[in-house]
């Protein structure tokens, strides 16, 4: 099932719940890539600066280069091969960031609070 959509110049991106993200052809239909890495559903997709920022419920944010896919629909229906002088292809293999941390730290603090509010009561 479809968790997350963003369209973009012609290409409609979507997250899905078997935790991989697709690029369609709006104009034809045809699926242009599948983006595989998360481990669990994708909630959100933005795209910025022809990168797609996908982030799933696995706790993860991965970040995945589409600049050929956009350059396919202004020239050549040929493939872009990837240039080895930008560092953009190799962060999109790898996971940039958690939010794991983040989540452990709500978790801690709404524990705190239910503790203060279960002494308050119990003071009154």
């Amino acid at each position: 099932s479809v968790s997350a959509i963003r369209y973009q110049d012609g290409l409609l991106f979507t997250g899905s719940g078997d935790s991989c993200a697709r690029a369609f052809d709006t104009k034809s239909g045809v699926l242009r890539k599948v983006f595989r890495g998360h481990t669990f559903v994708i909630n959100c997709l933005q795209i910025h600066n022809h990168a797609l920022y996908t982030v799933s419920h696995d706790g993860t944010l991965r970040v995945w280069d589409v600049r050929g896919l956009f350059e396919q629909d202004r020239g050549s229906k040929r493939p872009r091969k990837e240039s080895r002088t930008s560092s953009l292809p190799r962060v999109c293999n790898n996971r940039v960031g958690s939010l794991r941390q983040e989540e452990r730290v709500r978790a801690e603090r709404q524990e705190e609070r239910e503790r203060r509010e279960r002494e308050t009561l119990e003071l009154v």
